[in-house]
């Protein structure tokens, strides 16, 4: 059975935004900086198990790409964003990988946005999420809706 707290733990303070790519216009900027979540929950519903969900905190951080208009920087991951006016899209498919001493588990982003609102963002996507746990997989949907303020530049 998979732990709430395992959950937990291979999650901890991570975000990504989803959605379509697009061209930045020069806004990308505004959205470059440290952030820290503010509020909001994330929601694992994996087949025949009751949804956990859980509070978001932490910080993360939005820097400059190279090959996208913005990189949402998160623990291990490194997710590419494009940015239209005030939103932020991550290209849907990419993957990225967490592992502990649990097992890991695996997030393809498919769906949502990162909409910037001063120095406030509000973050909703979606994503496949596969759980690798003592030899066997599973496949869950992640979804995540959040508040974040702007710390620093």
């Amino acid at each position: 059975m998979i732990m709430k707290r395992a959950l937990s733990v291979l999650f901890l303070g991570f975000v990504a935004v989803t959605g379509c790519g697009g061209d930045d216009g020069g806004g990308s900027s505004d959205f470059v900086g440290a952030w820290m979540y503010t509020g909001g929950t994330d929601t694992i519903l994996c087949p025949g198990r009751p949804a956990v969900t859980s509070p978001v905190s932490g910080n993360f951080s939005i820097n400059k790409g190279i090959d996208a208009d913005l990189v949402l920087v998160d623990g291990t991951c490194n997710t590419k964003m494009d940015v239209k006016g005030s939103v932020a899209s991550v290209r849907t498919g990419q993957t990225c990988t967490q592992t502990d001493q649990n097992g890991s588990a695996m997030l393809s982003f498919t769906g949502g946005t990162f909409t910037l609102n001063g120095l406030n963002g509000n973050i909703s996507y979606s994503a496949n999420l596969t759980i690798m746990q003592g030899g066997q997989s599973t496949t869950c949907q992640y979804t995540e809706t959040a508040t974040a303020t702007k710390v620093s530049k």
